[in-house]
């Protein structure tokens, strides 16, 4: 398994999930989010779960060896293009999510670290379709992620909290 980038000033718990000096976890380990289709008579879907939390500059999305062995037996050759649909809808919330983070007082500039660490797809939508279901679970994730993690600080008052990387 490879190696989880660093949480920066705070405790590690349960995954890339943080405590605060009081051992409040203000993240959960895992963020998970399903999209579903009906067409042609049959359900479609994609589910991704992902663990996030603040970390170093740059800001990065990274696909564990299990979800990506999971795309490579669903889609073969074209798992490549699946991939990118997840990983691109991912890293496409995590910048804005920075830049609103510098603008909180209280936070100052935070960049954030996401692994997709499992992925479930039907197969059966073909590359478009399943592209579309992938790329909204992806998103719908880190979404989940990014508004626990930004209410828990603005709950925790302009105290310095040691997740900024000015």
């Amino acid at each position: 398994m490879r190696s989880q980038p660093p949480s920066v000033g705070c405790e590690r718990s349960q995954g890339l999930g943080c405590s605060n000096r009081d051992g409040e976890s203000h993240v959960k380990s895992n963020y998970s989010a399903r999209r579903e289709m009906w067409s042609d008579g049959q359900n479609h879907f994609a589910e991704v779960t992902l663990r996030a939390a603040p970390g170093k500059p740059p800001s990065q999305v990274t696909i564990s060896s299990e979800a990506l062995q999971v795309l490579r037996s669903v889609f073969g050759a074209d798992f490549e293009a699946q991939r990118h649909n997840v990983q691109a809808a991912v890293a496409a919330h995590i910048e804005p999510a920075t830049r609103h983070t510098a603008e909180m007082p209280e936070v100052g500039a935070t960049y954030f670290h996401a692994e997709i660490v499992s992925i479930l797809v039907s197969g059966n939508a073909g590359l478009e379709m399943s592209g579309f279901l992938l790329s909204v679970a992806g998103k719908n994730a880190i979404i989940t992620f990014l508004e626990d993690w930004i209410s828990s600080q603005q709950a925790e008052g302009p105290r310095n909290r040691g997740h900024s990387t000015n």
